[in-house]
Protein backbone atom coordinates (compact mmCIF):
# COMPACT_ATOMS: atom_id res chain seq x y z
CA UNK A 1 0.00 0.00 0.00
CA UNK A 2 2.83 2.39 0.86
CA UNK A 3 4.52 1.62 -2.47
CA UNK A 4 1.29 2.38 -4.38
CA UNK A 5 0.83 5.75 -2.64
CA UNK A 6 4.52 6.56 -3.10
CA UNK A 7 4.36 5.77 -6.84
CA UNK A 8 1.15 7.77 -7.21
CA UNK A 9 2.71 10.77 -5.45
CA UNK A 10 5.98 10.56 -7.47
CA UNK A 11 3.96 10.42 -10.71
CA UNK A 12 2.08 13.59 -9.70
CA UNK A 13 5.30 15.30 -8.64
CA UNK A 14 7.09 14.51 -11.90
CA UNK A 15 4.04 15.66 -13.89
CA UNK A 16 4.02 19.00 -12.07
CA UNK A 17 7.77 19.41 -12.53
CA UNK A 18 7.63 18.58 -16.24
CA UNK A 19 4.72 20.98 -16.78
CA UNK A 20 6.93 23.82 -15.51
CA UNK A 21 9.61 23.00 -18.09
CA UNK A 22 7.11 22.50 -20.90
CA UNK A 23 5.17 25.72 -20.29
CA UNK A 24 4.31 27.87 -23.36
CA UNK A 25 6.80 30.55 -22.24
CA UNK A 26 9.67 28.02 -21.99
CA UNK A 27 8.89 26.59 -25.43
CA UNK A 28 8.59 30.09 -26.91
CA UNK A 29 12.00 31.08 -25.51
CA UNK A 30 13.61 27.96 -26.99
CA UNK A 31 12.03 28.52 -30.40
CA UNK A 32 13.06 32.19 -30.34
CA UNK A 33 16.73 31.25 -29.80
CA UNK A 34 16.60 28.60 -32.55
CA UNK A 35 15.09 31.00 -35.10
CA UNK A 36 17.55 33.77 -34.16
CA UNK A 37 20.48 31.42 -34.81
CA UNK A 38 18.90 30.23 -38.06
CA UNK A 39 18.45 33.85 -39.20
CA UNK A 40 22.09 34.70 -38.40
CA UNK A 41 23.31 31.65 -40.36
CA UNK A 42 21.18 32.46 -43.41
CA UNK A 43 22.34 36.11 -43.46
CA UNK A 44 25.97 35.25 -42.83
CA UNK A 45 26.24 37.17 -39.58
CA UNK A 46 29.00 34.93 -38.29
CA UNK A 47 30.78 37.64 -36.29
CA UNK A 48 27.58 38.36 -34.40
CA UNK A 49 27.19 34.66 -33.66
CA UNK A 50 30.78 34.42 -32.40
CA UNK A 51 30.28 37.48 -30.20
CA UNK A 52 27.09 35.91 -28.83
CA UNK A 53 28.92 32.68 -28.01
CA UNK A 54 31.77 34.57 -26.32
CA UNK A 55 29.28 36.56 -24.27
CA UNK A 56 27.43 33.36 -23.39
CA UNK A 57 30.57 31.73 -22.00
CA UNK A 58 31.42 34.92 -20.10
CA UNK A 59 28.11 34.84 -18.26
CA UNK A 60 27.90 31.02 -18.06
CA UNK A 61 28.83 30.81 -14.34
CA UNK A 62 26.10 33.28 -13.42
CA UNK A 63 23.68 31.53 -15.75
CA UNK A 64 24.37 28.16 -14.09
CA UNK A 65 23.79 29.64 -10.63
CA UNK A 66 20.45 31.10 -11.74
CA UNK A 67 19.53 27.79 -13.44
CA UNK A 68 20.28 25.74 -10.31
CA UNK A 69 18.29 28.17 -8.15
CA UNK A 70 15.37 28.05 -10.62
CA UNK A 71 15.44 24.23 -10.72
CA UNK A 72 15.39 24.13 -6.94
CA UNK A 73 12.40 26.49 -6.84
CA UNK A 74 10.58 24.36 -9.44
CA UNK A 75 11.20 21.16 -7.48
CA UNK A 76 10.04 22.71 -4.20
CA UNK A 77 6.94 24.24 -5.81
CA UNK A 78 5.99 21.03 -7.62
CA UNK A 79 6.55 19.03 -4.42
CA UNK A 80 4.27 21.28 -2.34
CA UNK A 81 1.64 21.37 -5.12
CA UNK A 82 1.76 17.57 -5.40
CA UNK A 83 1.27 17.20 -1.64
CA UNK A 84 -1.80 19.44 -1.88
CA UNK A 85 -3.19 17.62 -4.94
CA UNK A 86 -2.52 14.21 -3.37
CA UNK A 87 -4.61 15.16 -0.33
CA UNK A 88 -7.38 16.37 -2.64
CA UNK A 89 -7.23 13.08 -4.56
CA UNK A 90 -8.11 10.85 -1.61
CA UNK A 91 -7.62 9.81 2.01
CA UNK A 92 -6.82 6.74 4.11
CA UNK A 93 -9.51 4.67 5.77
CA UNK A 94 -8.49 1.49 7.63
CA UNK A 95 -5.48 0.88 5.42
CA UNK A 96 -7.26 1.67 2.14
CA UNK A 97 -6.83 4.74 -0.07
CA UNK A 98 -10.32 6.09 -0.83
CA UNK A 99 -10.71 8.49 -3.75
CA UNK A 100 -12.60 11.65 -2.86
CA UNK A 101 -14.08 11.54 -6.36
CA UNK A 102 -14.22 8.23 -8.30
CA UNK A 103 -11.43 8.18 -10.89
CA UNK A 104 -12.57 7.48 -14.46
CA UNK A 105 -10.18 4.85 -15.84
CA UNK A 106 -12.00 3.55 -18.92
CA UNK A 107 -14.94 4.29 -21.20
CA UNK A 108 -16.06 1.37 -23.38
CA UNK A 109 -18.56 1.28 -26.22
CA UNK A 110 -19.60 -2.09 -27.61
CA UNK A 111 -22.27 -3.85 -29.66
CA UNK A 112 -23.35 -7.45 -30.39
CA UNK A 113 -20.24 -8.04 -32.52
CA UNK A 114 -18.17 -7.60 -29.33
CA UNK A 115 -20.21 -10.13 -27.30
CA UNK A 116 -17.98 -12.15 -24.92
CA UNK A 117 -14.95 -10.03 -25.88
CA UNK A 118 -12.39 -9.54 -23.11
CA UNK A 119 -10.43 -6.29 -22.69
CA UNK A 120 -7.83 -5.22 -20.14
CA UNK A 121 -8.25 -2.04 -18.11
CA UNK A 122 -5.27 -0.34 -16.45
CA UNK A 123 -5.92 0.84 -12.92
CA UNK A 124 -4.91 4.29 -11.71
CA UNK A 125 -1.38 4.21 -10.29
CA UNK A 126 -0.77 0.65 -11.61
CA UNK A 127 -1.22 -1.04 -8.21
CA UNK A 128 0.19 -4.56 -7.84
CA UNK A 129 -1.34 -7.27 -5.63
CA UNK A 130 -3.82 -4.81 -4.14
CA UNK A 131 -7.62 -4.77 -4.00
CA UNK A 132 -9.06 -2.13 -6.34
CA UNK A 133 -12.56 -0.84 -5.75
CA UNK A 134 -14.61 -0.05 -8.84
CA UNK A 135 -18.04 1.04 -9.98
CA UNK A 136 -19.66 0.98 -13.41
CA UNK A 137 -21.94 3.63 -14.89
CA UNK A 138 -23.98 2.88 -18.04
CA UNK A 139 -24.72 5.75 -20.39
CA UNK A 140 -26.97 3.86 -22.78
CA UNK A 141 -27.74 0.52 -24.38
CA UNK A 142 -28.82 -2.78 -22.85
CA UNK A 143 -25.52 -4.68 -22.71
CA UNK A 144 -23.54 -5.29 -19.53
CA UNK A 145 -19.93 -5.83 -18.52
CA UNK A 146 -18.47 -8.18 -15.95
CA UNK A 147 -15.22 -7.37 -14.21
CA UNK A 148 -12.82 -10.21 -13.42
CA UNK A 149 -15.55 -12.81 -14.01
CA UNK A 150 -16.22 -15.23 -16.82
CA UNK A 151 -19.47 -15.68 -18.74
CA UNK A 152 -22.56 -16.82 -16.89
CA UNK A 153 -22.55 -13.94 -14.39
CA UNK A 154 -23.94 -11.29 -16.70
CA UNK A 155 -27.61 -12.14 -15.98
CA UNK A 156 -27.17 -11.40 -12.26
CA UNK A 157 -25.72 -7.91 -12.81
CA UNK A 158 -27.65 -4.97 -11.35
CA UNK A 159 -26.82 -2.22 -13.84
CA UNK A 160 -27.95 0.51 -11.44
CA UNK A 161 -25.64 -0.57 -8.60
CA UNK A 162 -22.71 -2.34 -10.20
CA UNK A 163 -19.68 -2.00 -7.96
CA UNK A 164 -17.20 -4.17 -6.13
CA UNK A 165 -13.50 -4.84 -5.75
CA UNK A 166 -10.94 -7.05 -7.46
CA UNK A 167 -7.35 -7.99 -6.73
CA UNK A 168 -5.28 -6.10 -9.24
CA UNK A 169 -1.97 -6.68 -11.00
CA UNK A 170 -1.52 -3.32 -12.77
CA UNK A 171 -5.02 -3.74 -14.22
CA UNK A 172 -7.92 -6.18 -14.50
CA UNK A 173 -9.94 -8.02 -17.19
CA UNK A 174 -13.35 -6.81 -18.33
CA UNK A 175 -15.74 -8.97 -20.35
CA UNK A 176 -18.32 -7.36 -22.66
CA UNK A 177 -21.78 -8.93 -22.91
CA UNK A 178 -24.05 -7.77 -25.72
CA UNK A 179 -26.22 -10.52 -27.31
CA UNK A 180 -27.91 -10.17 -30.71
CA UNK A 181 -31.05 -8.54 -29.26
CA UNK A 182 -29.05 -5.92 -27.29
CA UNK A 183 -28.39 -2.35 -28.39
CA UNK A 184 -25.01 -0.61 -28.53
CA UNK A 185 -23.86 0.06 -25.00
CA UNK A 186 -21.54 2.67 -23.51
CA UNK A 187 -20.17 2.21 -20.00
CA UNK A 188 -17.76 4.10 -17.80
CA UNK A 189 -15.52 2.26 -15.32
CA UNK A 190 -14.43 4.20 -12.24
CA UNK A 191 -11.82 3.38 -9.63
CA UNK A 192 -13.05 4.14 -6.12
CA UNK A 193 -10.36 2.77 -3.80
CA UNK A 194 -7.12 0.84 -3.40
CA UNK A 195 -6.28 -1.35 -0.41
CA UNK A 196 -4.97 -4.67 0.84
Amino acid sequence: MFIFKFKLFIHMWLSKTFSCFSSPFSLFSLLFIVFMLKDDLEKGRYEKMIDSFIYFFDVLPVYLQVLIFWLLCVLIYSFLKSVSDFKKKGHDVDGSFIYNEPKLIKTVSFSHVDDKKEIFVNADGSPKSLMVGYKVEYLGGTGVITIGLGTGFENSINRDKQSGSIRCNVGFPVILHCPENSTRTTARIYQTSVGK
